[in-house]
């Protein structure tokens, strides 16, 4: 009896053990993704962005070339600029579609915060990619689905000194 009974828990925690493993890996994909992402903004700046993307083929045709367009106005805004930071505000996974998920990030600038959405999908072939990539500069804190009081925290830190910030 006790035998079957080990038999049954070891069969059931096989499989969660490789769901986490799963998500695990998932998660340091899509990590990697936005990392690369905003390593190549802080580099190269919105062009910089296109040209990470293209060159790593993580994102459709289609949507580059929308990007591509939209890009143009952070690279003519002179309040903007490359970023020297960035922050993952938190990310979503709808329950029960695993392969779609949804990151809410902020660049910081030497003016002011950009928010960012990049949404990412898992294709059959397991590899993650790019689906839509927008960006807030003025409402920022709706953007992010951050309360008001969240927000006016975050810019308070954001004047502090830059040695007095928390490192990222």
């Amino acid at each position: 009896m006790k035998r079957r009974w080990l038999l049954l828990a070891c069969l059931l925690l096989v499989p969660l053990g490789g769901a986490a493993q799963t998500s695990l890996a998932d998660d340091e994909a899509i990590r990697l993704l936005y990392d690369n992402f905003f390593g190549a903004f802080r580099q190269g700046g919105a062009q910089g962005v296109v040209a990470y993307l293209r060159q790593s083929g993580s994102i459709e045709d289609e949507v580059l070339r929308s990007l591509e367009r939209r890009t143009q106005a952070i690279e003519r805004n002179p309040f903007i600029g490359r970023p020297d930071s960035f922050v993952v505000v938190h990310q979503t996974e709808i329950a029960g579609a695993p392969r779609y998920r949804t990151v809410y990030a902020l660049t910081h600038h030497d003016s002011r915060p950009l928010g960012w959405r990049l949404r990412f999908y898992k294709k059959v072939t397991g590899v993650w990619v790019f689906t839509d990539v927008q960006w807030e500069e003025q409402y920022v804190e709706d953007f992010l689905k951050m309360s008001e009081l969240e927000f006016a925290a975050y810019r308070r830190m954001l004047e502090r000194p830059r040695s007095e910030r928390p490192e990222r």
